[in-house]
């Protein structure tokens, strides 16, 4: 049975039983589960290009509101398709790629950068793109930002940018307030799910009085008008379609010059139609994906990446069927202290706690051992190895990450406590005790970790709450286990995670949940902020704070974090690998669409 759109609602009822049953494959499994979409008109399947996106179902919750910045919106399943961004970002190579716009240069003291744009881009009405849209996104946003700050990212965008200036009608300047050399990167690139901006028509902001408000959605009036290759035909709970614009300004001659003439890029992207359908139970999603019912899949993890690798030839990923099964993503897994916590105040528990952490424990059972061990908060991308390497090699030398229970109860027995009749570490008659939450990705690591330091004498509550993130964010835990949305392209970001102006006190929300308080960490990090990106004098400022981090134990380090995506080959090959890395082949991402660029039909 299926809705008036064509989609089945039979995933939605569709339990975990069919996968569970000892002895049934995925394939078998998948057999019982009818089609994610009839046939809608006139577009073939071999044409269409299905993608489980985010947010999870079973249904789109905003499917009726397509505006980039409205707050709670997720512009992944159909917004990347439609906007483009003045630069994209590609982590596996570092490689930044100017898209809308052609390059860009800074005055002397970095703060005025201007930015040329592409000629001959025009959105999906024929209106011509130039300064006037760029100038009014992000006076929009600073506006915003400045003001009622209702709108996602305008609060990043004001805190930086003092106005936005046509200097002709291909050319903007944008001038900042104060002196950022990152601002580039930071804000005017579009990347992984930060906080990106992407490039919106004039005239149709002109029209608008309350933007917060504006859906940003009319089939009939082909709105959202976009410069992307896609148009959204339909937006329903199930799905979101949207069908390729084949007078795509980038498929015409001459539309990318000199080293990006001839890129992967620079033609009309071959899926004729992209079907987007919400992120399911992710063994139902398999179902789907061995039966070649859906391409492409936000993310498997490793004991059901096997089961589909080994069950489906047709099924891939960036590392075909080798481990990690995918790739490193930014966000870094670590326990972090909450230091407004009387439980973990001390330094000496702090550091017994670390060593009662065996690590690789953890990783040979939650990644099957397809990970590797962090001994930083930063991800092991090129562009920031250095850095790594140099933390790393600091933080071994210190014992970081070396499972040792003597130590932990030398130090406890320092701390003045003793192990009760249960074998837990008390101090005047009182047992230590400690809360621990996790996100959703982590909840089957953090029975792993309780039991670690159940074993060394650490009495941990753990509570899977409905309301973890504002729990955490609050300050009322006394541990998290989290990842690191930090650095990509160079190391302040990541800084940034601890520089205490974000500091909060507890019942107040800040995203900075270690709410550590350092002030030599703040200056050198403010230090770093002032230099260019790449400049030698870096990384010794950056080794120098990380020292200081080690020492006063702010978290325990455990894992990089990896992106494990399965596509199927059967109607669309040209994936991402690594002998051509050309994009992060997840449909997670806000670069999403430079992969569907790089796809070919099966032929």
């Amino acid at each position: 049975m299926s809705d008036a759109t064509g989609v089945t609602r039979a995933h939605q009822r569709t339990g975990r039983r069919g996968l569970t049953r000892r002895g049934l494959s995925l394939a078998a499994a998948a057999a019982m589960v009818p089609q994610w979409a009839a046939a809608m008109d006139e577009v073939d399947r071999k044409d269409t290009l299905i993608a489980e996106a985010w947010p999870a179902g079973p249904t789109f919750r905003n499917y009726g509101n397509l505006n980039p910045y409205a707050v709670g919106n997720d512009p992944r399943n159909h917004i990347v398709f439609v906007y483009e961004a003045l630069f994209y970002w590609n982590n596996l190579k570092s490689e930044h790629i100017p898209f809308l716009a052609t390059g860009f240069s800074f005055n002397d003291d970095f703060t005025a950068v201007t930015v040329p744009l592409r000629p001959g881009v025009s959105w999906a009405d024929g209106k011509p793109f130039g300064a006037d849209d760029v100038v009014a996104t992000f006076e929009l946003l600073r506006q915003n930002g400045e003001g009622k700050k209702d709108l996602f990212v305008a609060s990043d965008v004001a805190a930086v940018l003092k106005q936005a200036v046509k200097i002709d009608d291909l050319t903007v300047r944008f001038d900042l307030k104060r002196r950022d050399p990152r601002f580039v990167l930071r804000t005017l690139t579009v990347k992984f799910t930060a906080a990106n901006v992407f490039i919106l028509p004039k005239h149709v902001i002109d029209g608008v009085t309350d933007f917060a408000a504006f859906t940003n959605l009319d089939i009939d009036k082909k709105i959202p008008i976009g410069t992307g290759p896609y148009r959204v035909v339909a937006a329903t709970p199930e799905r979101i379609v949207l069908d390729r614009r084949d007078d795509w300004w980038g498929a015409k001659p001459g539309a990318f010059t000199g080293a990006q003439a001839g890129a992967y890029f620079a033609k009309l992207p071959a899926p004729k139609r992209i079907i987007t359908v919400p992120r399911g139970e992710p063994q139902q999603m398999a179902q789907q994906l061995v039966a070649g019912r859906i391409d492409w899949m936000v993310e498997a993890p490793v004991p059901l990446m096997k089961r589909i690798l080994a069950e489906t030839p047709a099924v891939t990923t960036l590392t075909d069927r080798k481990s990690p099964y995918g790739y490193t993503d930014w966000w870094v897994t670590s326990i972090w202290f909450n230091f407004d916590s009387p439980a973990v105040q001390d330094l000496r528990i702090r550091q017994a706690m670390r060593h009662a952490i065996n690590v690789r424990q953890i990783i040979d059972i939650f990644h099957e051992g397809a990970a590797d061990q962090a001994f930083t908060p930063y991800p092991d991308f090129p562009v920031l190895k250095p850095y790594l390497d140099d933390i790393a090699d600091m933080a071994k030398a210190k014992g970081v990450n070396v499972f040792d229970l003597r130590r932990t109860s030398a130090l406890m027995e320092q701390a003045g406590y003793k192990k009760d009749g249960e074998g837990f570490w008390a101090k005047d008659g009182k047992r230590w005790q400690g809360e621990m939450v996790v996100p959703p990705p982590l909840e089957l690591m953090g029975p792993i970790v309780v039991e670690q330091f159940r074993r060394a004498g650490f009495q941990i509550i753990y509570n899977r709450r409905p309301d973890f993130q504002q729990f955490a964010y609050g300050g009322k835990a006394d541990l998290v286990m989290w990842g690191h949305g930090g650095s990509i392209f160079d190391p302040e970001d990541t800084m940034l995670l601890y520089h205490s102006k974000f500091y909060r006190p507890v019942g107040e929300i800040t995203t900075r949940h270690n709410r550590w308080r350092n002030a030599k960490f703040d200056a050198l990090a403010d230090q770093v902020g002032q230099l260019p990106v790449n400049d030698p004098a870096l990384r010794p400022l950056v080794k120098q704070a990380f020292e200081i981090w080690i020492d006063d134990a702010v978290e325990i380090p455990v894992a990089q974090w990896y992106h494990r995506v399965p596509f199927n080959t059967t109607n669309w090959t040209g994936w991402p690998t690594e002998a051509n890395p050309y994009q992060s082949p997840t449909v997670s991402y806000h670069s999403t669409m430079l992969v569907v660029h790089g796809l070919k039909k099966k032929a």
